[in-house]
């Protein structure tokens, strides 16, 4: 027996203009009666660049859920939600070199 749990993930741009087409993804349950195994697999996303603009600021990631994300992080969606764009200012961006 299996079930199936379908999640989407909106994008926002905080203000910004622009349009990003939601990711979906399916979580599977299965379950194995022989065994009385439950198996799963997370739904995942791996989150994209933002391509929202907003006039002399920079995206610099995604606020999904009370947590900051990364571009290109792998992300387990565990109900549809929405990822907002978080901006900064190049201006207040610093840069360590490690020299």
């Amino acid at each position: 027996m299996s079930c199936d749990f379908e999640y989407e993930l909106k994008f926002d741009g905080n203000g910004a203009k622009g349009h990003m087409d939601p990711l979906s993804a399916t979580k599977h349950v299965y379950i194995d009666h022989s065994s009385k195994n439950i198996f799963v697999e997370d739904a995942k996303v791996m989150l994209p660049s933002s391509t929202f603009s907003n006039d002399g600021l920079f995206s610099r990631s995604w606020y999904i859920d009370g947590n900051v994300r990364g571009f290109n992080e792998l992300y387990t969606l565990t109900a549809s939600t929405t990822a907002y764009a978080l901006w900064q200012d190049p201006a207040l961006y610093t840069l360590d070199l490690g020299c």
